[in-house]
């Protein structure tokens, strides 16, 4: 219940209504559609038993790499004793008929996970989880080819295209190429993506808004690529294993298995923790339709299992999350979605006496200004 206070914008019969109206836009905000981790399809010749096992199999392999984001996963006897009799994690499956990516139409069988069950079955093999929020990974790529360099664009025909966005939609990762039109030849030069010069990377990176950068200088001969690979994230660089003559498919394997690894490191929860109280102050909530958004965002972040409203000060909200990790892994996953501003601290107010006791922890709060629609 929001205090009479006169510092606070709603009187208690205006916050009646606007609790009211709250529904309606909390709704619409959890209108977007997220990616299913849970699931997965696998080819098949026939509806025989031992066809289908076999694709659940791989089907369940797949979901618990995608969902924790390291291909080591399955190393873990727990895991393997799991994907041996995968059918206690399945909620459903059924078969249809489509094209493959060579255009044949084949059948295939798509099998859905019960999450419950998956995120007990990695929790017991002490893996975090991996939500379904995740960063988009700009990649640059030069290749040298008959002494000439060029980059990879998102129009090129270079078959490390549609390789590199198969392995990454594998994994549930959002990748994207450059487009290099004017603007980007302007920003991003060949030489420094030759070099992996990872702090002209980021520049050049942040016309499309992306933290992360893949790159790479490469030679190319006979079809096959030797060179190094490159993660570039949060100021730090990540190296892949030499690359030595690998086809497109094979470096496409190693970019997103780099990449799973590390994303998943800074943004996968660990459900065994426990869940603690932290509290959140965001600044800049301004409307009906701000506020629903900001809540509605915060819902749907990775280990958020309580989102509690504690105040409301001017446009200033006070939230109380329930979280089972650390201030950095959210603040982690809140930077992820780019609709909260990280603040040192609240403008307008000289210290922590202005914000109510009781919705406060001293030690576990983030400061934020709402940037979102």
């Amino acid at each position: 219940m929001v205090s009479n206070n006169s510092r606070y914008v709603f009187s208690q019969g205006k916050w009646r209504l606007f609790t009211c109206l709250l529904v309606v836009l909390t709704c619409v905000a959890h209108g977007a559609s997220v990616q299913e981790l849970y699931s997965d399809e696998v080819p098949v010749l026939s509806h025989d038993d031992a066809g289908r096992q076999q694709a659940m199999k791989i089907a369940l392999e797949k979901v618990l790499v995608r969902v924790t984001g390291k291909e080591a996963v399955t190393d873990h006897p727990e895991i393997k004793k799991a994907m041996a009799e995968p059918a206690p994690y399945i909620s459903g499956f059924s078969y249809h008929r489509k094209a493959s990516e060579d255009g044949i139409e084949q059948q295939w069988l798509k099998i859905s996970f019960d999450k419950i069950s998956v995120d007990r079955l990695l929790t017991a093999a002490e893996n975090a989880i991996w939500g379904a929020s995740r960063p988009e990974t700009m990649i640059l790529l030069a290749i040298s080819k008959d002494n000439e360099r060029h980059i990879i664009h998102s129009g090129s025909t270079s078959p490390v295209v549609s390789s590199v966005h198969s392995y990454f939609h594998e994994l549930s990762m959002p990748v994207f190429f450059p487009l290099m039109d004017v603007e980007d030849t302007r920003n991003i030069s060949i030489a420094d993506v030759w070099g992996l010069f990872g702090y002209q990377l980021m520049q050049s990176a942040s016309r499309y808004k992306s933290d992360t950068v893949l790159a790479g200088r490469l030679y190319q001969k006979n079809g096959l690529y030797s060179g190094e690979l490159s993660l570039f994230f949060r100021n730090q660089r990540y190296n892949a294993p030499p690359i030595n003559n690998l086809d497109s498919a094979g470096l496409a394997k190693v970019a997103a298995s780099l990449t799973g690894e590390v994303l998943s490191s800074y943004y996968a929860v660990a459900s065994t923790a426990t869940a603690e109280k932290q509290v959140i102050v965001i600044e800049g909530i301004q409307s009906l339709k701000s506020y629903a958004g900001m809540v509605g965002y915060l819902e749907k972040l990775n280990g958020i299992s309580d989102v509690n409203v504690q105040s409301v000060i001017g446009d200033r909200v006070i939230v109380g999350v329930d979280f089972p990790g650390s201030l950095k892994k959210l603040e982690d996953a809140i930077a992820l979605g780019k609709k909260l501003k990280l603040k040192t601290y609240p403008s307008g107010v000289d210290s922590v006496s202005s914000i109510p006791e009781n919705a406060l922890f001293p030690d576990k709060r983030l400061y934020y200004r709402w940037v979102g629609r």
